[in-house]
């Protein structure tokens, strides 16, 4: 140990780190291969390298290290570079040297003031080599020796995703692609909004919360993203980032945009939802009213029916039952301008609700609908998709009946930022 190492102390710390195949250090047989570091004036090993070097024959180079200029790109570009490497657990080393060692070779040291590292979460390591600074026979000898270290030459020029694409290409634990389509974050509702990047984790790697990341690139100078739309995607576990340039962009503070509790009909029964609806719509509700089907003046006889719920707007009238009248009676019913609705048996909250405004002419459609962040500029591109009925009324401004509550924050925004009116059933 002396002889090879020229130390005396700590010989099982030493022998633990040049080896960590080595499980146990007490049982070491005649023949076996052991790795340990030859005798240097320079300082001890890092900790960060214990990986073990696979057998390869030795290939010479040398490394030409920087003697001005910089290393790294350009100071807003690489901040935005490290960030979002650190958002996926990625560690980056940017000071003190990182000895590699290289069988048969002695080792290899690497200033990472001039060609950082980084060390992905399932322990792969890349060394950016910006400035092309190491011979292409060290690199391949690197590769070869340590399966898991590679050096990439970049060219610092590149915009920040294309660096980060190269990066994050290389290692095992995430990936990076461009996005064509909307990407679409959540269940109802829906986020839709356009990015230019995804990054996500590989499953096999996924050792820290998940978490994807999805950059925008900045076309306008617009207002800002929401802080409160930023906070609603990162619970469906997706961090939008934007970048302007090579700077980031941050979302901006809620200011006015305070969340507000979502309107609720009351759904005890599809007749009480209706007159729910309705009475918000200010129209004439009468309950346990009596219905005439039949007049003595004219048909020689009188038939009152007692029914649940009538609704009444201008000269039509909506009677809600239970019951279902005979053919007859509707027929008479129609003629005088009023529709009986009863609920069915497959009947949903929606259908019941579409035909009831229907039967009084009320204007509305259902299905989906992607409401725009905004009117023009990049926040245009971003929306939120409500399920439901879109009711539009003879006066006053359209709202929207989903079954599906958006949260406080998201109705705080769509109401006061768009004057978009929310109601759950």
């Amino acid at each position: 140990m002396r002889r090879v190492t020229g130390q005396t102390k700590n010989r099982l710390a030493i022998i633990r780190k040049y080896n960590p195949a080595l499980k146990d250090l007490n049982h070491i047989y005649p023949g076996q291969k052991i790795m340990l570091p030859l005798r240097t004036k320079a300082h001890p090993p890092s900790p960060a390298a214990k990986l073990a070097p696979h057998s390869t024959p030795p290939v010479t180079g040398a490394t030409t290290l920087l003697t001005a200029d910089s290393a790294f790109p350009a100071v807003e570009k690489w901040s935005m570079i490290k960030y979002i490497l650190g958002e996926i657990g990625a560690v980056v080393t940017i000071r003190g040297k990182y000895y590699l060692p290289l069988r048969g070779m002695g080792q290899l040291n690497i200033d990472c003031g001039k060609i950082p590292l980084v060390e992905f979460p399932d322990r792969g390591m890349v060394f950016i080599d910006f400035r092309n600074q190491l011979p292409d026979d060290l690199i391949r000898l690197v590769r070869q020796t340590w399966k898991n270290i590679q050096v990439l030459q970049i060219d610092p020029r590149l915009s920040a995703p294309e660096i980060l694409a190269r990066l994050i290409g290389a290692s095992n634990s995430h990936e990076m692609h461009r996005q064509k389509d909307p990407l679409k974050i959540g269940s109802p509702p829906v986020l839709e909004i356009r990015v230019d990047w995804i990054i996500i984790p590989k499953t096999a790697f996924a050792t820290r919360p998940h978490k994807n990341l999805a950059l925008r690139i900045r076309r306008d100078d617009g207002p800002t993203m929401p802080e409160l739309i930023w906070n609603h995607a990162l619970v469906q576990g997706w961090e939008l980032i934007d970048i302007k340039g090579d700077s980031l962009i941050k979302s901006s503070p809620e200011g006015i945009f305070t969340p507000r509790p979502v309107a609720r009909l009351s759904s005890q029964s599809y007749l009480e939802l209706a007159a729910d609806l309705f009475q918000k719509m200010n129209l004439e509700i009468g309950r346990n009213t009596d219905l005439k089907i039949f007049d003595s003046r004219q048909d020689g006889f009188d038939l009152i029916i007692k029914v649940k719920m009538t609704i009444a707007k201008g000269e039509k009238k909506l009677v809600l039952s239970n019951r279902q009248l005979p053919n007859q009676f509707l027929n008479i019913l129609k003629k005088n301008y009023t529709e009986v609705i009863t609920p069915g048996g497959d009947e949903t909250k929606r259908s019941f609700l579409s035909r009831s405004c229907q039967a009084l002419g009320i204007n509305h459609e259902t299905g989906s609908f992607a409401l725009p962040l905004a009117a023009k500029g990049d926040m245009s591109d971003l929306f939120i998709i409500l399920s439901g009925i879109k009711i539009t009324p003879d006066t006053g401004r359209p709202f929207y009946l989903t079954d599906v509550d958006p949260g406080e924050g998201i109705n705080g925004y769509l109401s006061q930022a768009l004057g978009i009116l929310v109601i759950t059933y």
